[in-house]
């Protein structure tokens, strides 16, 4: 690709319109998302009270322990006919179901309007958006057949959508610092957040979306285990931020474009080969360095010996 045409394709996705095609990609992703969620959370949920109560009804320590490895079995092997368990819990608590794949939606103008201080609700005041957002949750979780399920999760399709949702998150997250950065021209710090959490806001949202569902698992936290998603809008979001200060000699287009093309990149690598998190790398190094990993590594070497 010559340097003019690739400025020529920087300009054109820089002036995508997200309503409506890449807001319904959005929208179907999660709603895939809180079903096969809903699916796993729920199943391991059910295997643990279940065993747990039969325990209880019996003292005897070899029983206990054969249950308790039935347990483990249990919690790591998904069960059989997992799509069904997930539409059978949308059609036991259709209203959790919903909520939760509402927040997910509209997580992340959800909680930069909390940060800001502006109006939380403000999110669910265009109707068209919470139709549309209604519609697909509805399509996905009680199509006939569950067909608009399974096409989605056809390859191809599965991919076109995830490109779709990609170019979205750079769009939201440039839009993220640059409203906050004329709300806060000089706090960096705020202009980064917000521009993170533009980016992968149902990240943050998904614990209290897994409560409303009945489940609460803590370790989970975003903040405990950041994934690769919110480690992606957050370099995003320092670039953009740089970009903004012009601290990069390259045009706004051109690194528009390499950040959609960054995050394309590795979402489609984790699809298809199932590539892990790039930064783990560089973490290592970091912690080994700076967070004194190298007294960790002693200590060990020392036990060895």
């Amino acid at each position: 690709m010559s340097q003019q045409m690739y400025i020529d394709v920087a300009n054109v996705v820089t002036k995508l319109r997200m309503y409506p095609y890449f807001d319904l990609a959005h929208y179907i992703l999660i709603s895939i998302a809180v079903r096969e969620d809903s699916d796993s959370t729920a199943s391991s949920t059910t295997s643990t009270i279940t065993v747990n109560g039969n325990n209880n009804t019996n003292n005897d320590i070899n029983d206990k322990s054969s249950k308790a490895k039935t347990l483990i079995h249990q919690q790591t092997s998904p069960p059989a006919g997992s799509d069904q368990l997930a539409t059978l819990f949308s059609c036991r608590h259709p209203l959790s179901s919903w909520v939760s794949t509402m927040l997910l939606c509209f997580a992340s103008s959800l909680m930069v309007n909390f940060l800001l201080g502006e109006p939380v609700i403000t999110p669910f005041k265009d109707h068209r958006n919470i139709a549309i957002a209604t519609a697909v949750w509805y399509l996905v979780n009680f199509s006939p057949f569950d067909i608009v399920y399974k096409l989605c999760k056809l390859l191809p399709m599965y991919l076109i959508i995830c490109i779709m949702v990609e170019i979205r998150r750079a769009h939201m997250v440039y839009h993220g610092v640059l409203v906050t950065k004329k709300l806060y021209p000089r706090a960096y710090f705020v202009i980064v957040l917000v521009g993170t959490i533009k980016g992968c806001g149902g990240c943050f949202m998904r614990n209290i979306c897994r409560l409303v569902r009945g489940i609460w698992i803590p370790d989970t936290s975003e903040i405990l285990q950041p994934t690769f998603v919110t480690k992606a809008s957050l370099f995003a979001s320092v670039m953009f931020l740089c970009e903004r200060l012009q601290l990069i000699n390259a045009s706004h287009p051109v690194i528009y474009l390499g950040i959609v093309i960054f995050f394309i990149y590795f979402r489609i690598s984790s699809v298809l080969l199932g590539a892990h998190d790039p930064f783990v790398p560089l973490e290592n190094l970091f912690c080994n360095i700076f967070m004194g990993g190298h007294q960790v590594i002693a200590r060990q070497l020392v036990r060895e010996d």
